[in-house]
């Protein structure tokens, strides 16, 4: 919904201002703006005083748009029903007389999209491991999304529909968050068609999506390996002057190996990612698939706290200043020592490495 970085966090503009309080927050800054609206940090003023939440609000333009309200109650409904250590978290969901808000967690980091930008101001290329293991957990919480049933046992079908570097947000701490489920296609909406409504963002939409609008677990993985792809090369793999040139790119061909831009790129890495953006969908790597081989490359390879590293080497001081200068750094504080306390009580998680056998499911293939 919104493209922010670290450079662009926390303007003031004066022709943006601050949005109205909600659900007990105040908001502080304004943290990014997109086409259908824009995120706030926000400050609880009420139950939990100094906690820290994000408001979600569409543009004030937009309200007369049916669509928008039921797009805030859908990506509500998916973050109640499905929780999972690497999705972004939803408080609550309200409307008021400023319209529909989402009360969102608050991730004191930045995107991998920003990440990626830092490396190339910096000469040189993200950190391999680090990287791999922030895909591999944004696919555990895909299949988290692709596997989730109501309360009757019925597969709720969700499709996130918008992975990319830009919703993908990684604290300061290592943790990774794969945000935004606001074009998210699940079997909570209407019966309704999206035929003539490219939804997601073109780079990562698979071929059967742009052709025919087709929608299964399969477009998650394509969009992962892309975002993955995109990444480690520090470039997209197709460039076009406009979408209509893009488009035929993508319809003719497929994604061009990692190695043909970074040779020096491990080649069970480029032969996973290649798998997984096959132009034919029952071709491709699941997600499942996509993460299992992605972990058996990475567990001889990755050391504890490698994510972490990798952002305090990148963004740790400027996240530090941003802390400061928004007053928030005793609040942070509070969120490290309840988060160890969470640790200290809950028994240890499944290894992320996990590769048990699998049979890929396609009957969620649309």
């Amino acid at each position: 919904m919104t493209k922010s970085s670290l450079a662009g966090l926390g303007r003031r503009n004066p022709t943006n201002p601050l949005c109205a309080p909600a659900a007990g927050y105040q908001p502080i800054v304004e943290l990014g703006r997109g086409g259908m609206g824009a995120t706030y940090l926000a400050r609880s003023t009420a139950a939990a005083p100094g906690r820290l939440a994000v408001i979600k609000r569409p543009h004030r333009a937009l309200l007369r748009d049916p669509d928008v309200h039921r797009r805030f109650h859908h990506e509500a409904a998916i973050a109640s029903l499905v929780r999972h250590p690497h999705l972004m978290r939803t408080f609550g969901v309200g409307e008021d007389g400023d319209g529909p808000y989402l009360l969102l967690e608050y991730v004191h980091g930045t995107t991998l999209e920003d990440l990626a930008d830092r490396s190339i101001l910096r000469s040189r290329r993200p950190d391999l491991c680090a990287v791999v293991l922030i895909g591999v957990q944004c696919l555990s919480a895909l299949e988290a999304l692709h596997d989730a049933r109501d309360s009757d046992g019925v597969p709720l079908r969700i499709i996130h529909r918008d992975v990319s570097p830009q919703n993908i947000l990684v604290s300061a701490r290592g943790d990774v968050r794969l945000g935004d489920f606001g074009v998210a296609k699940s079997r909570l909406q209407e019966a309704r068609t999206d035929q003539q409504t490219l939804l997601g963002k073109l780079q990562y939409l698979p071929v059967e999506y742009l052709k025919e609008r087709r929608v299964g677990p399969r477009l998650d993985s394509y969009a992962t390996a892309m975002t993955l792809w995109t990444t480690l090369a520090g470039r997209p793999p197709f460039v076009a002057r406009n979408e209509r040139s893009f488009v035929g790119q993508v319809l003719r061909g497929r994604v061009p190996a990692l190695r043909s831009v970074w040779p020096e790129c491990p080649p069970e890495i480029d032969q996973l990612l290649t798998a997984a953006t096959h132009p034919d969908w029952r071709e491709r790597l699941s997600p499942r698939e996509l993460r299992a081989g992605l972990a058996r490359w990475l567990e001889p390879r990755v050391e504890e706290g490698s994510i972490q590293r990798f952002v305090e080497g990148l963004a740790g001081a400027d996240l530090r200043t941003r802390a400061a200068a928004w007053g928030i750094e005793d609040a942070l504080r509070a969120m490290e020592r309840s988060f160890e306390r969470s640790m200290e009580q809950s028994a240890p998680p499944a290894s992320w490495s996990d590769d048990e056998p699998h049979t890929p499911d396609r009957s969620l293939e649309a």
